[in-house]
């Protein structure tokens, strides 16, 4: 059966391929173009320019996803005509509409059968040559979200208060409210409204699954940097993310809360290219935008998301880059250094201007958004104590600096970035031990993980200089030397991890039949047509899209309305006179089969209510109405009264018309 957390995750997949393949049929370009280095690139941009996108479209009071894609086709648009300025604009317009011309009437002249044209345009959609970089970075990503994914069971976090919280705000946007009730950012939360949205989802189950997503959107990012800073295309990154993805026993991540959105993740995820095209400044060769800008737009995703990294990561970095800066160097440096100023500002100037409105304290912004409070520090996994473990994170930092400062000596332009990225961390590390305030603790540990990876990838990319190892150069002797690295990384994973066979305490399945449940209800019924009888968390479920009843009122209300409306339906007058006795098209009955002892955060229907409920249901059968059971399994039964027939779901009123 297909999990239906993986649904949004598959349906971006296929979108990502569509947009592929719509760029592919208008630019006709060779396949073999489209590498990890190609790829990446141009979705950091993208990605950065939808988070600034998406804000001002909220402050324009026009955020949906037409608005959205109206945008980003005009600018596709732009991007495709090459318009530098709009004094380029009708040159350009002129140039391609003359080249479709001619190639329409040279087409519509020769009168090319079908067949010759498949043939002939065979080589811009099929490729006999695979792209190894990217399949194996696509390939060991994925073992992060397999991973991740394995841990479902031991998820704490969904349906939570805080959950519950986060999910409001993750629907404020809707009404294009971006400051909404909270003090802290919410570019995260932004970036999940627009993932419900692009693939059809509910936010509910947007938000369970999209820390699925980010886990393996930071582990592309991760092996894409080592492979710049090592020059290794296989070996190192692919080693060291398999260690981000399995090692749990070494490194410092909360395993109860791995299906968490972690914003700190999605940060970095911004942020760690945005540092390497400082330190490598002739990875950006965009000739339509400037590099000061590129940046801009990136350091603006960084602060939006996540102001640890933002204030504490990225600025230590920038100092560490422009102490260890050659000549060459210096310029793009301060360049970076200008649109980190530039970024930043402008989003502390946005809070600072949305806080003055508010009538809220901008200091109280800055520590709320420096602190995590969605997570905590605890590490039953870990082989020893953190404190223990940020030592011998050091010590290996040390070892692996003494590895690459020789290698710096003779080729310093290849190994400079590695140098400034290895300083960086060390220094990161050393914060633990000066017990600044405005270092949140929690946000530290969950830093190291990323950067420890980083590390590593250095640590290997110049061991096999040392040792002299190479991959094969043939394809197929290629091929089952990565698979073998590749099963022997994750076997020894497994067999000394051990992080299958620990022992944590598994909650119970009632969460995922609850979010299972309202997932197809929001995606299957029209909004506030139906209702939800369920416990007093429903409540918070419902906003903008259904009526909430609890169970007390269900059990003490219900049946008066529900005798009331059956005599009057059909009185009009009296319905607009006593909207009150309206009922929904439909009613949905929530009563859960698990012990309410055993249930986390008020799940589960308490026994008695449970009881009465179920006989409330038996009474209004005896009278008449129609009941059927829309959902049930071993842990939750969900019954709905239907008031009016085909008037709520989607699909009944298209085929009932």
């Amino acid at each position: 059966m297909f999990d239906k957390i993986l649904l949004g995750p598959f349906r971006i997949f296929l979108l990502f391929a569509g947009v592929l393949l719509a760029h592919q049929i208008i630019i006709r370009q060779p396949l073999t173009r489209y590498g990890l280095d190609y790829i990446m690139k141009r979705t950091i941009f993208f990605g950065s320019l939808l988070m600034l996108t998406i804000f001002s479209l909220v402050q324009l009071n026009m955020y949906d996803i037409f608005s959205i894609l109206s945008v980003f086709l005009i600018g596709l648009i732009v991007w495709y005509f090459g318009f530098g300025s709009m004094k380029r604009i009708p040159d350009g317009l002129q140039a391609k509409k003359r080249r479709f011309l001619l190639s329409f009437f040279r087409f519509m002249e020769k009168k090319v059968r079908l067949r010759t044209l498949i043939r002939r345009n065979r080589n811009f959609f099929f490729t006999r040559k695979v792209s190894f970089v990217l399949l194996v970075a696509t390939i060991t990503s994925l073992c992060t979200f397999a991973s991740r994914y394995l841990f479902l069971k031991n998820d704490l976090y969904t349906l939570s208060s805080l959950w519950i919280k986060n999910l409001e705000l993750v629907k404020s946007f809707n009404s294009n409210s971006w400051f909404g009730t909270t003090n802290g950012l919410v570019g995260e939360l932004a970036l999940i409204n627009f993932y419900a949205k692009i693939t059809g989802i509910s936010e509910e189950m947007a938000m369970h699954s999209f820390g699925l997503l980010e886990g393996f959107g930071l582990s592309i990012v991760l092996y894409w940097i080592i492979l710049k800073l090592t020059k290794d295309a296989f070996i190192a990154p692919m080693i060291s993310v398999l260690f981000f993805a399995l090692f749990y026993r070494y490194m410092p991540i909360n395993v109860n809360l791995l299906l968490e959105h972690n914003s700190l993740y999605l940060a970095l995820g911004f942020a760690l290219p945005v540092l390497l095209f400082s330190a490598l400044p002739e990875q950006v060769k965009s000739k339509r935008m400037p590099y000061i800008l590129l940046l801009t737009i990136g350091y603006i995703a960084v602060a939006f998301t996540n102001l640890f990294v933002a204030l504490i990561l990225v600025p230590l970095f920038l100092g560490v880059a422009l102490v260890f800066s050659s000549k060459v160097l210096l310029p793009y440096r301060f360049k970076s250094l200008i649109a980190y100023a530039i970024g930043t500002g402008f989003v502390l100037g946005v809070y600072g201007i949305g806080c003055y409105v508010n009538e809220r304290s901008f200091l109280d912004f800055l520590r709320s958004s420096l602190i995590l409070v969605n997570s905590y520090t605890y590490f039953p996994q870990l082989i020893v104590v953190p404190e223990k473990l940020v030592l011998c994170y050091l010590a290996f930092c040390f070892v692996v600096l003494a590895m690459v400062i020789p290698l710096w000596n003779r080729k310093r332009e290849r190994w400079g970035a590695a140098q400034v990225f290895l300083i960086f961390t060390m220094l990161f590390l050393t914060l633990r031990y000066f017990q600044f305030t405005w270092v949140d603790i929690d946000m530290y540990y969950e830093s190291l993980s990323p950067l420890m990876v980083i590390v590593l990838g250095i640590f290997l990319g110049a061991g096999q200089q040392y040792w002299n190892l190479k991959i094969p150069e043939d394809n197929y002797l290629k091929g089952i030397t990565l698979a073998f690295i590749f099963l022997a990384t994750v076997g020894f994973g497994y067999a000394t991890n051990g992080f299958f066979q620990y022992d944590y305490r598994e909650i119970d399945e009632l969460k995922a039949d609850i979010l299972k449940v309202y997932d197809d209800l929001s995606s299957k019924n029209m909004p506030y047509s139906y209702a939800i009888v369920n416990q007093q968390y429903g409540q918070f479920l419902s906003t903008n899209e259904h009526h909430f009843i609890n169970y007390n009122v269900f059990l003490n209300n219900y049946p008066e309305r529900d005798s009331v409306y059956q005599i009057k339906k059909e009185d009009k007058r009296f319905l607009a006179e006593n909207p009150d006795y309206i009922l929904p098209q439909s009613v949905f009955v929530f009563i859960t089969k698990t012990d309410p002892s055993e249930s986390k955060y008020h799940l589960a229907t308490p026994t008695k209510t449970a009881f009465n409920v179920k006989r409330q249901l038996d009474l209004l059968e005896e009278k008449g109405r129609e009941i059927a059971i829309f959902y049930e399994d071993e842990y939750l039964a969900v019954y709905e009264i239907v008031n009016k027939k085909n008037a709520s779901n989607l699909n009944d009123l298209i085929f009932n018309l």
